[in-house]
């Protein structure tokens, strides 16, 4: 038992190197967006796609279920949307996804994913994504209790669907307090996708990693063509 869980490890492990190394190639900032059902998160990207229209290229990996639903849903904004209908996914899943992106016309990649509620010991946290973000209902704070590990390995952390919460804002105060618990030193933004409440930070965090991932590939493109020259 212990060595086929090492084996898939290993498998996990190569196939999320390989994920990072096309991204890196291409400047591709990705994002591994997790959160539980019912927490918004095709909204949100439906609400990202709609605003970033036309300032960056997005794609999506839709990881659920009803993920090829999902994806249809999406493809309104970013021709380059794929799913996989899978209860979560490894880096293997999101390698196979890739083969049907074109990432040379993206600039950022959003891998939408649910989950186990533990984090797995053997890595399969690693898609070979550059960032994680977690979203959490306000309208469930109990969800963060149980994603508690989620939450601490976030890089960011979205409180969606504030607006349900506007008539009990000590709700709001004690789910912020809650995260802030579990992960004191990751970003917190409160949205509502219906009131428009958070989204501009939400994208203005995006839009800085990946002009900041955009402006790392491109000086080490420029060193490497020098140093071959100087070669």
């Amino acid at each position: 038992m212990q060595a086929a869980s090492e084996f898939r490890d290993h498998l996990n492990h190569g196939a999320a190197a390989l994920n990072r190394e096309l991204f890196e190639k291409h400047g591709v900032f990705a994002i591994s967006l997790f959160g539980p059902r019912k927490c918004g998160k095709t909204t949100l990207l439906e609400a990202t796609l709609t605003r970033l229209w036309g300032e960056l290229r997005i794609g999506v990996i839709v990881g659920n279920v009803l993920a090829d639903q999902d994806a249809l849903r999406l493809r309104h904004w970013s021709k380059e949307v794929t799913g996989i209908e899978a209860l979560d996914l490894d880096a293997a899943l999101v390698h196979e996804a890739l083969e049907r992106i074109d990432l040379s016309e993206l600039d950022v990649v959003l891998i939408e994913r649910s989950g186990a509620e533990v984090l797995s010991e053997g890595g399969y946290e690693d898609l070979g994504q550059a960032a994680n973000v977690g979203l959490f209902t306000a309208a469930e704070p109990d969800t963060l209790v149980r994603h508690s590990q989620r939450i601490e390995h976030s890089d960011l952390l979205i409180l969606t669907q504030v607006d349900l919460l506007q008539q009990a804002p000590m709700r709001l105060t004690a789910c912020g307090d809650m995260i802030h618990r579990f992960n004191a030193g990751a970003p917190l933004i409160a949205v509502s996708t219906t009131t428009g409440e958070g989204l501009d930070q939400w994208i203005t965090w995006l839009t800085s990693h990946a002009h900041r991932r955009a402006s790392c590939t491109t000086q080490a493109i420029q060193s490497d063509s020098k140093e071959t020259a100087h070669v």
